[in-house]
């Protein structure tokens, strides 16, 4: 629905999965001019957003390949050779599911025609994120009481160790936050001589990754923002300047990044 002022739009997806069952996803979003006045040039704008991933071919059924080593017990505290340890599919996974939300403004002030600046806040959150971890980890999470890897080993009638199946689980969680800043100003060429023609455009827009926090199958916590390698880096910008006309165009475009903080777990 939709007035002058406000526009709201909403959508709405239900869809099944022979493996993983029945989702639900859906959009919600709406902008807001605000009126002539002491306001007047600001937009408003929001959504809220429920997603999925479905596991690929591969999660689900991937054949796999056979390793052997020596693996630690936890449950007999003792080390035991020869364990076998396949890595297949997982046809149990469900899809993973992200709530992502987002708020912003943008500006363009009457008294300044052709220039527009905003700012855009973000929040991704993702669960039951489809991981694999090493033979080794997965006894140590069973061990831990994360039951999701228990099935996966399997032992004698002794109780011995004989074969931990690496496969993959809806075991990890993403979560990721930040903003963007973007400020642009068009130009017609003509307004500073008459028989000048094409237009130039400047841009700059900038992005803040607060926080990238990973957490595994054994709840390690891997802070990732401001991980140049491996990660992402806390601040990345970009700048351009751009002259066209109808025949043509040059562009001019500058990139860069932060540098790398140091690793952090928790």
């Amino acid at each position: 629905c939709s007035s002058d002022l406000l526009d709201v739009n909403a959508a709405l997806r239900e869809t099944s999965y022979k493996v993983g069952g029945a989702v639900t996803t859906f959009k919600v979003g709406a902008t807001y001019d605000a009126p002539d006045g002491a306001l007047e040039g600001i937009r408003l704008r929001g959504t809220y957003s429920r997603d999925i991933r479905a596991p690929s071919l591969g999660d689900l059924f991937a054949g796999g390949r056979v390793g052997q080593g020596v693996q630690f017990d936890p449950f007999r505290n003792l080390s035991v050779p020869n364990v076998l340890s396949p890595q297949i599919g997982n046809p149990k996974l469900t899809p993973e599911i992200a709530h992502q939300t987002g708020a912003g403004v943008v500006y363009s002030p009457a008294w300044f025609p052709g220039f527009d600046v905003s700012f855009d806040a973000f929040k991704i959150d993702i669960k039951n994120v489809i991981s694999i971890v090493s033979a080794q980890n997965e006894i140590n999470a069973c061990y831990a009481g994360n039951t999701a890897y228990c099935g996966f080993i399997i032992r004698d009638a002794s109780g011995a160790l004989v074969q931990i199946i690496s496969a993959p689980a809806n075991t990890a969680f993403e979560k990721e936050s930040g903003f963007d800043v973007e400020a642009s100003y068009r130009k017609s060429m003509a307004d500073f001589v008459d028989s000048w023609s094409g237009n130039i455009t400047l841009r700059a827009l900038a992005t803040k990754i607060a926080k990238q926090d990973t957490t595994d199958a054994l709840g390690n916590v891997v802070r990732l923002a401001g991980q140049n390698t491996g990660g992402v880096p806390t601040w990345t910008y970009s700048v351009s300047a751009t002259y066209s006309t109808d025949d043509f165009s040059v562009a001019w475009v500058g990139r860069g990044i932060s540098a790398e903080i140091g690793r952090a777990h928790v």
